[in-house]
């Protein structure tokens, strides 16, 4: 249905494996204790899982952080070393903290994404993801123009049908 997409980049829900800092938040994952660590895991709709990764808690002088494990299960993920993903927190105006993953990169950011053959979890703009909606047309945009153009031709046409000059009666 509709257009091919204009590019083709990786979109990032094509990229399945992600951390969210909004559901670490509303699991009290940033509310445990230093050391404390736990599985994440990303199942498929078939009861099969993508992989799952073991997570650390920590918070010394470098302040807040989760290390992610370098022991991983499953076929499509893969990670290196380990990694040191730090967080930080901002304020709303109507209270509370918002917790956020800080990249790698220095940007501040709700996911990090793991795309397929990566190992290391980076913000979006790193891994240049996009959103499918994205690549897809604007059909409502693309209507807009065309009636645009339609009430301008109309218009041309009613000016030029007004200075036509009339015959005698």
């Amino acid at each position: 249905m509709g257009r091919e997409p204009w590019t083709s980049r990786l979109t990032v829900e094509e990229c399945p494996i992600h951390l969210s800092a909004a559901e670490f938040n509303r699991s009290g994952v940033f509310r445990l204790p230093d050391g404390t660590s736990f599985t994440v895991s990303w199942p498929l709709s078939n009861g099969s899982s993508l992989g799952s990764l073991r997570v650390e808690m920590r918070d010394d002088w470098r302040g807040p952080h989760l290390f992610v494990g370098a022991a991983w299960r499953g076929p499509q993920l893969s990670v290196g070393d380990g990694q040191m993903i730090r967080l930080t927190t901002t304020r709303p105006h109507w209270g509370g903290e918002r917790f956020w993953f800080r990249c790698e990169c220095g940007r501040r950011s709700g996911r990090l994404y793991l795309p397929t053959g990566e190992t290391v979890f980076r913000c979006r703009l790193c891994y240049d993801l996009t959103y499918q909606s994205a690549q897809e047309h604007n059909t409502r945009a693309a209507k807009g123009r065309e009636l645009i153009e339609y009430c301008w031709q109309v218009m041309a046409s009613a000016e030029a049908r007004a200075m036509k000059p009339r015959p005698p009666s």
